[in-house]
């Protein structure tokens, strides 16, 4: 069994005692962290020395398919995501033979 799309908010912990304690949490309840998937985002590079089993990225996440982060490119990233969508959906209603009636 495994949980999708979990996200932890922590200030000021070790990563490691993290991972170890989710470990411990899964051993009892059949959960399984995933560690190939595992994205850990520490925008103040406070575990640039730090070895861990998880990916450390520092500049932006995709997260619920939004990118979150510091880097200035975030809030283009997620608006041109939204306009391709936009403009997708659109043209596929171009090609429809419809009128506003129906």
């Amino acid at each position: 069994m495994l949980a999708d799309d979990v996200a932890l908010l922590i200030k000021h912990a070790d990563l490691n005692w993290v991972l170890e304690a989710l470990g411990y949490c899964g051993r009892f309840t059949g959960l399984k962290l995933n560690v190939s998937k595992t994205v850990a985002f520490d925008p103040h590079n406070l575990l640039s020395d730090t070895e861990t089993a998880v990916q450390v990225v520092s500049q932006q996440v995709k997260y619920l398919g939004a990118f979150l982060g510091t880097d200035p490119m975030v809030e283009s990233l997620n608006f041109d995501m939204i306009q391709k969508k936009m403009r997708t959906k659109i043209d596929r209603w171009k090609h429809r033979i419809t009128s506003l009636q129906g």
